[in-house]
């Protein structure tokens, strides 16, 4: 099997422990493609789901994706094109300093908001 294998001598004395555990990883884990994994990052939108859940697929996304010191501001971008509310997409482009963290505040917020005020007009509606 090790004959099979790119990158390894054919003769056994010339073999190495650490060079035939860099063949196999070669050999068995695929290849990472950054283009692909970027755009399947910039493909992520909220659809209908919460607002933490998308922000946890953003995050865990980008760390596939080798962003280095702007991942958060493409996260914070990605945020703000896939939100699923169009007015809420409106406040945040009008922020002249929006953060990462200011972003999920704002968004965070918003919902919270909306579910509270869905809560409160079933109870109006209930009483009467």
């Amino acid at each position: 099997m090790l004959k099979t294998l790119p990158n390894i001598p054919g003769k056994v004395t010339e073999r190495t422990v650490e060079g035939i555990l860099t063949a196999l990883e070669m050999y068995c884990v695929p290849r990472k493609n950054r283009t692909y994994k970027q755009y399947v990052f910039r493909m992520t939108i909220q659809e209908d789901r919460l607002f933490d859940t998308f922000v946890t697929d953003l995050r865990r996304r980008a760390e596939f994706c080798d962003f280095g010191a702007i991942k958060d501001s493409l996260i914070r971008d990605q945020i703000v094109v896939g939100i699923n509310d169009p007015k809420l997409r409106e406040r945040l482009l009008r922020e002249t300093d929006l953060t990462l963290e200011k972003a999920i505040k704002l968004c965070r917020i918003t919902e919270q908001s909306r579910e509270q005020s869905k809560i409160f007009n079933l109870t109006n509606h209930s009483d009467g």
